[in-house]
């Protein structure tokens, strides 16, 4: 952290993992989940999805500047293969200079598309989770390389089987830059009851 920095919220990364077995469905901001134009939830014999390159397909198309929005309903038989959510007020991470506010803002950081790819696994499946997103330098930012704490986790049930937290390095040379991140393979047991959970930690 750079001298005089002034973090924007004092949330613990535990906080983050608790909120995610506390925050009911219906609150849950449901990621950008590219549906038919990517082939995410298209299907075909007896696999879950045909869903092989959806993660690099959105990831190639850069991280745009609007929010995440509601997924597209999913075929029956894409059912197996977890939505996926960006988690109510993680979306958002802001660094500023001693005072706050938006004139000592340094940076800020956003997500603003997720997708996932499910394959068989020997029990459950594998999910390689895709999340991008912008980074915009302000008033009192420089250039340089920067890390962003990216937490990836899975709620099966009442518990939390996977919680993994990244460190995401992007270099801001110019006003502002996209960022792109993908966990290669979470395993899921029991895809039918489980729900994937992206944001930042806010620590």
């Amino acid at each position: 952290m750079l001298v005089g920095e002034r973090r924007h919220s004092s949330n613990s990364s535990s906080m983050m993992k608790r909120a995610i077995l506390n925050v009911p469905t219906r609150r849950l901001r449901v990621g950008l989940v590219l549906g038919a134009a990517l082939g995410l939830a298209s299907c075909g014999g007896t696999s879950f999805s045909d869903t092989t390159g959806a993660v690099t397909s959105m990831l190639n198309m850069g991280a745009g500047p609007s929010a995440p929005e509601p997924a597209p309903a999913e075929p029956v038989a894409d059912r197996a293969c977890p939505r996926l959510y960006v988690l109510p007020e993680t979306e958002v991470l802001r660094r500023e200079a001693s005072g706050g506010g938006n004139d000592n803002l340094m940076w800020q950081a956003s997500i603003t598309k997720t997708a996932r790819e499910c394959a068989p696994a020997a029990t459950g499946v594998t999910v390689r989770v895709g999340v991008a997103g912008r980074l915009i330098r302000g008033p009192k930012g420089g250039s340089g390389a920067l890390t962003l704490p990216l937490r990836v986790a899975v709620r099966e049930g009442n518990a939390t089987s996977y919680s993994k937290l990244h460190s995401v390095r992007v270099t801001l040379d110019q006003s502002s830059q996209d960022w792109a991140y993908v966990d290669e393979a979470v395993v899921i047991q029991a895809p039918s009851t489980a729900q994937i959970f992206v944001g930042f930690d806010q620590n």
